[in-house]
């Protein structure tokens, strides 16, 4: 088992209610890029989003999703008060933390089918 490693997270899927709402909110209110989306698996209620060259997002749609209370995409990013204010002024309500972690910087938004995203920086 040591020579086995982990490269990277290579993608994270989230259910989400409605694809198109779905990535209307990630591409227009987060900026992500779409990813060459396979259209086997685009017919399948799929979606790929780059979150940077390695690592993307998939949107999988499932009309009876249910989000997490818990599970979360957790995103770091380089100024989480620019972060806030762009959701602020795109109308996306901000959640803050249930309790605050040593050394981070975080908050909370719900997309459209109501998967909780965390944008964080960790400070030195």
């Amino acid at each position: 088992m040591n020579n086995l490693q982990i490269s990277y997270l290579d993608h994270v899927a989230l259910e989400v209610n409605n694809l198109d709402e779905a990535v209307q909110f990630y591409t227009h209110i987060i900026g992500l890029a779409l990813l060459d989306t396979p259209d086997s698996v685009k017919s399948n209620g799929v979606q790929w989003l780059e979150l940077n060259q390695t690592q993307a997002l998939h949107l999988v749609e499932n009309k009876a999703a249910e989000p997490g209370k818990i599970s979360h995409v957790a995103l770091n990013v380089s100024d989480v008060e620019e972060w806030k204010n762009h959701f602020e002024e795109a109308g996306v309500p901000i959640q803050p933390p249930k309790f605050q972690m040593y050394k981070a910087h975080r908050f909370f938004i719900l997309d459209p089918s109501g998967n909780r995203i965390e944008f964080l920086k960790w400070s030195d």
